[in-house]
């Protein structure tokens, strides 16, 4: 695999294996091999149910690509002790081979078919044959920089991997540990058969220089999710790559297909292309459906840029119309909508799983004032205002709720002059209808739009 055109050697060095082996003396000349390899290896050396245990727990804490497995981890004289066959779920984002002195045909099947094992070798085989089918694994599944010739791909980041950084980073603050090859191991795995892929951050590039910098980015790079217009090797359009907290992202998967997948009608959709999860992080792809304009390479437009760039308001309101339209995500404000429980700040703080309530503190601390880059003026901090008010303050009389994107701000929304796709469901669900309204013209006002006063 190549990084930036940068060609990685054909090695598997550094690669982080598991080595799980009830026979003390077997599991120390794996690890030896594998060593010699120039592969990272981890072996646990408990016995019986702990170490079934432990070789879960060090997998994860060692976010372990590949993984030896030895099949009869409890008790090597019986006949019925698949164990490490049934571990092999357990392991997964690693992809496992199944190294085993008494296995048989029958075993090799279910190891693929029932398990999802990626490889099985027998130990008598030698060496070479376990070496083998490290490289034919590492190969088929593009496992980052370890990838045969065969299957190069030249992964390249626009903003020179500033945007992985930073995401590392904001991964890591928890003090998990985050290998520097995560993300690009997953871009491997989403894009298996690509030569080369090009990421390119929505970032927010309009807004003044001396406006204070939570401010001046995109609400995408805020939170622990990046969201980049991706282009694959020479095909005409472009696709939208979400990466982020695997938890994250599997929210977003739950929820587009829970919502969005038959849930939005019309001919204009996104439509999820593939998903995968790693240790930390997950990736989920998005094609736009209805975008036929595969002579333009720019493809759609984050709404963000769309409305910098257009100034008849007439023109600007087109796709989102086609948003809210009864066809597309208007048929959620039509049907099963109820009342509102509670109160407005009741229903965000459930939809932000306590977050809001546990913020109030910290904003009560905060100026009175803050610099808003759109106005070019400091005004009441909503914040500080919303501690001080957060009991008392529900303004809208007879709330009601329905369905609602949760996230709807201008670079989670690409648009045409005509047409409209939103991405980013990790937020989708029940809430206060008027939701994407009021967000998408907060952003609108406060970071989209650049009045002249």
């Amino acid at each position: 695999m190549t990084i930036n055109g940068e060609h990685s050697p054909i090695t598997l060095a550094g690669l982080r294996v598991l080595v799980v082996d009830n026979d003390a003396e077997l599991r120390q000349q794996t690890v030896a091999l594998l060593e010699k390899w120039g592969c990272q290896a981890f072996a646990p050396t408990d016995t019986g149910q702990a170490l079934f245990d432990a070789a879960i727990t060090t997998a994860a804490a060692h976010c372990c690509q590949l993984a030896v497995v030895d099949m009869r981890l409890l008790d090597d004289t019986s006949t019925q002790d698949i164990s490490g066959l049934e571990l092999v779920p357990e392991l997964r984002p690693a992809f496992t081979i199944i190294n085993s002195a008494f296995g048989h045909v029958r075993h090799a099947a279910d190891a693929f078919h029932e398990y999802g094992a990626a490889d099985f070798v027998a130990k008598e085989d030698g060496p070479e044959v376990l070496e083998r089918a490290l490289k034919r694994v590492v190969a088929k599944h593009a496992i980052a920089r370890y990838t045969s010739d065969a299957r190069r791909t030249d992964i390249e980041w626009s903003d020179g991997g500033q945007s992985l950084t930073s995401l590392r980073q904001s991964l890591m603050e928890d003090k998990r540990y985050v290998p520097e090859d995560e993300a690009n191991d997953l871009i491997g795995r989403l894009f298996v058969d690509a030569q080369r892929v090009v990421l390119v951050p929505i970032v927010d590039e309009q807004l003044p220089s001396d406006a204070p910098l939570a401010s001046t980015t995109s609400p995408n790079l805020r939170r622990e999710t990046r969201i980049f217009l991706t282009q694959v090797d020479h095909q005409p359009v472009r696709l939208v790559l979400k990466l982020g907290k695997h938890q994250k992202i599997e929210r977003e998967v739950e929820n587009y297909r829970r919502y969005v997948e038959h849930g939005l009608g019309g001919l204009f959709r996104p439509e999820m292309r593939g998903h995968k999860y790693l240790w930390n992080m997950g990736g989920v792809i998005y094609g736009l459906v209805g975008n036929a304009d595969v002579s333009n390479s720019d493809g759609p437009h984050s709404f963000s840029q769309f409305y910098r760039t257009e100034h008849d308001p007439s023109i600007i309101l087109q796709p989102l119309q086609h948003f809210f339209h009864r066809q597309h995500w208007g048929r959620w404000y039509q049907t099963g909508v109820q009342p509102l429980d509670g109160s407005i700040f009741q229903a965000y703080d459930a939809m932000l799983h306590g977050k809001l309530s546990l913020s109030m503190q910290k904003w009560h601390a905060l100026d009175r004032d803050a610099y808003f880059p759109a106005l070019r003026q400091a005004l009441t901090n909503p914040l500080r205002w919303l501690s001080d008010h957060h009991h008392t303050a529900n303004l809208v009389a007879n709330p009601r709720k329905a369905i609602t994107h949760g996230d709807l701000h201008g670079d989670n929304l690409f648009v045409t002059p005509l047409h409209a796709w939103p991405i980013d469901f990790e937020r989708t669900g029940e809430g206060p209808i008027l939701r994407d309204f009021v967000e998408l013209i907060q952003d609108i006002l406060t970071r989209i739009a650049q009045f002249e006063l």
